[in-house]
């Protein structure tokens, strides 16, 4: 209540605090919700004794023009987005939030019931059903994406299984499949997508998990 807040500085007594370096910081991170919570994490970690003898009048700021930050502009407006495994789940979340930044989505799966329902929900989304654990019908995939959308700017690959059998009990087929589902399904997108992603100079996104680290 005593201190005047602004977009530049904030008035103290012994001086001012440029919040330009502050705004830097903060328009690294994508993920809104952690948005606060990594802006002071960062803000602890800086070396400038400035910044960090006012991280609680910096934070104060933040918090009182939140609107302002969770409205930052992630220059997503209008990119092109193909989501593998997105019917449901991560994949179906991931493309609700880039359909919120202005993204044009295109979803992907083999069941193409559940594209249908989630395209009466959300009208402007885009789908193209099919299976990329299969290296022709990833080709398939990307062609009719290209016929939908005209480019790609991102291409995340969400398409994997958590299941298992108990060790030592594995197959020659389940090892095939776990490795189509969990490894190809990314490789066989990959390679269809590169000429038009090296185009736009997009980006890929894997979506993996904790196995690895804990095997």
């Amino acid at each position: 209540k005593d201190r005047k807040l602004n977009s530049h500085t904030v008035a103290l007594g012994d001086g001012n605090v440029n919040f330009e370096k502050i705004f830097k910081l903060i328009s690294k991170y994508n993920y809104k919700g952690n948005l606060i919570l990594q802006t002071a994490r960062d803000i602890n970690q800086e070396h400038d004794k400035l910044i960090c003898k006012y991280r609680d009048l910096i934070l104060d700021y933040i918090r009182l023009n939140i609107d302002w930050f969770l409205k930052l502009d992630l220059n997503l407006f209008n990119k092109n987005a193909l989501i593998t495994g997105s019917s449901k789940g991560i994949g179906l979340d991931i493309a609700k939030k880039l359909l919120s930044e202005g993204c044009n989505v295109v979803l992907n799966s083999r069941n193409e019931d559940d594209l249908k329902k989630i395209k009466s929900d959300y009208p402007q989304i885009n789908y193209v059903s099919g299976d990329v654990t299969c290296e022709k019908s990833a080709r398939k995939i990307l062609e009719k994406t290209i016929n939908l959308v005209g480019s790609l700017d991102i291409l995340i690959c969400n398409v994997g299984s958590g299941k298992s059998v108990p060790a030592g009990s594995e197959t020659l087929s389940d090892w095939e499949k776990s490795i189509a589902v969990n490894l190809y399904s990314a490789i066989n997108i990959i390679q269809a997508s590169k000429e038009f992603l090296a185009k736009s100079k997009g980006s890929i996104v894997c979506i993996s998990s904790i196995c690895g680290h804990e095997i």
